[in-house]
């Protein structure tokens, strides 16, 4: 469960927002709160170049409502931006054409480790293991068919000779 602030592009007016939401954890989905700007203030959005940016002030201390499927009621939950470290995810996605609410996102980037937000310091992104595997691996195949491919064109070209395709040499002498 987390709460999420939110740059949508609207799909009726075009104009970018900021929005409040809160994600659940059983079934993942992305339900807005009942006032979309809930401890939010000095919102402003745009777009420019097919580039969204989104700036506004978030309360440090906020007790969010969060929406309940079942009763319409709602509990509160405390962030304390001020003394609690928390982790980012910056993710990307599409939005539901009618009513403008987020989709399931398409891609999603989580901070390696929990971020103090009252300081100042660099956030990195946590590495995917398959990432750094796809990166081995590719090395590893240029590495290997490269001199594959070298060994086999200075020294077994003779093999082929009396193989044609399309009228030329397999090695195109």
């Amino acid at each position: 469960d987390d709460s999420v602030m939110a740059c949508i592009k609207s799909p009726q007016t075009g104009q970018v927002n900021v929005s409040m939401y809160w994600n659940t954890a059983s079934p993942l989905n992305s339900v807005p709160l009942a006032d979309p700007h809930f401890g939010l203030s000095s919102m402003t959005g745009k777009l420019e170049d097919d580039f969204y940016t989104c700036s506004f002030y978030r309360q440090a201390v906020t007790n969010i409502p969060i929406p309940s499927f079942r009763d319409g009621s709602s509990n509160k939950t405390n962030f304390d931006l001020d003394h609690d470290e928390y982790y980012l995810l910056l993710a990307h996605g599409p939005v539901n054409p009618s009513t403008g609410t987020l989709l399931i996102h398409s891609t999603t980037f989580v901070s390696a480790e929990s971020v103090d937000l009252a300081s100042f310091s660099s956030v990195s992104g946590a590495k995917a293991i398959l990432v750094k595997l796809h990166a081995s691996l590719m090395i590893l195949a240029w590495l290997l068919c490269a001199n594959f491919g070298t060994f086999f064109a200075r020294y077994c070209k003779d093999i082929f000779q009396a193989h044609k395709i399309a009228g030329a040499d397999i090695w195109f002498r």
